[in-house]
């Protein structure tokens, strides 16, 4: 899988993504490879759980949201907020 994190300045892409806990406001959740699923992100500072293929240990990336959205397309996971800084 991909993650695209999608800003109205950049789009950033992680590849190689196994699987992928995202924080919601009703709990973290894992996301599966279905098309339209979509889940609202928790507001504020965030922290993604990326595993890798081929790692044993999963990723952390964290940042902020503002307005986010997580929806998948075509094998693809795209996470569109307003507003993104790396923390």
């Amino acid at each position: 899988m991909t993650l695209s994190i999608i800003t109205p300045n950049k789009t950033i892409n992680h590849e190689g993504i196994g699987d992928i806990a995202i924080p919601t406001p009703n709990g973290l959740k894992h996301l599966k490879i279905n098309n339209g699923t979509v889940e609202l992100m928790q507001k504020g500072k965030v922290t993604l759980l990326l595993q890798r293929k081929g790692k044993t240990e999963p990723e952390k990336l964290e940042f902020y949201v503002q307005d986010g959205i997580v929806y998948v397309e075509h094998s693809v996971i795209n996470l569109v907020t307003s507003a993104v800084a790396n923390s």
